[in-house]
């Protein structure tokens, strides 16, 4: 997988009710990301990829991280992203630049 947004779903149409969509930013089998549903929360996550799979730690508030791993070769692969997928994508790559910052002034 190269360095690139890209935005899969269970659906292989984009924003659909009741479906579940990840969005993410691969670089250098790095991610950030996120789960989510139209018009529902989403819940941010980082990590890496291995071959088709996402191996993730999904980032809950006031909760610690836990382990999720996705099969991206069992979903469609969308060609476009909305605004929505922009908006959580930065969003999730705010928290995480956030949470870094965190960690890091805690040593």
């Amino acid at each position: 997988m190269t360095n690139g947004v890209y935005l899969y779903g269970k659906s292989p149409q984009p924003n659909q009710l009741l479906h579940n969509y990840i969005v993410f930013e691969q670089q250098n089998g790095q991610v950030i990301g996120a789960f989510y549903s139209p018009r529902s929360d989403f819940t941010c996550f980082t990590g890496d990829v291995q071959g088709t799979r996402l191996e993730v730690a999904a980032i809950v508030p006031e909760q610690p991280p836990y382990e999720v791993k996705a099969q991206l070769s069992q979903l469609n692969a969308l060609p476009t992203m909305s605004e929505n997928d922009q908006r959580i994508l930065s969003a999730c790559k705010q928290a995480t630049i956030s949470l870094a910052r965190e960690d890091s002034s805690v040593d």
